[in-house]
């Protein structure tokens, strides 16, 4: 179960809350959104959902902080803790990376090593033992290799 995260997606539906800002939201799992997923094993989706609105609520010490998903470039666990390095900022919140692995799939991200979840939109280049984010230098683990290809393979063209 997913502790400090909350995924919101605001959403005409029948059920529908309106928040204290009159907004319509659900609560609702990424995997119920309608997007087709296949080899879940592997991993891969049909669609990405990186371009809609949707945010996850970060607990960071004594508050909740707002992150929209397409903003996280990548994410690194230590232990029970995540970082998430996001166009803005870095923040630390009491997370693991499995829990996130699964929630953030379907936005195209992938595991490239036990301690490195990448947003795919944000990789500028793959060489054979990292990927790179912003001149940041991300390692691929041996056991992850596998799945990257895979991730590649499913998603990307390559010439």
């Amino acid at each position: 179960m997913i502790r400090a995260i909350a995924a919101v997606n605001y959403a005409k539906t029948g059920n529908s809350n309106q928040d204290v800002n009159g907004f319509e939201t659900t609560m609702e799992p990424v995997k119920d959104l309608g997007y087709p997923v296949i080899g879940r094993e592997n991993n891969v989706v049909a669609k990405s959902l990186h371009d809609r609105e949707d945010f996850i609520l970060v607990k960071n010490e004594h508050k909740m902080i707002n992150l929209q998903v397409k903003d996280i470039m990548y994410i690194e666990g230590k232990g029970n803790y995540v970082s998430f390095f996001t166009t803005k900022t870095k923040i630390l919140t009491l997370q693991t990376m499995k829990n996130l692995e699964s929630f953030l799939l379907p936005y195209l991200f992938v595991r490239v090593h036990k301690s490195f979840l990448v947003s795919f939109h944000y990789v500028e280049a793959i060489d054979n033992s990292a990927v790179w984010i912003k001149n940041t230098e991300i390692p691929i683990g041996d056991s992850y290799r596998e799945n990257l290809r895979t991730f590649l393979n499913a998603n990307t063209k390559q010439i």
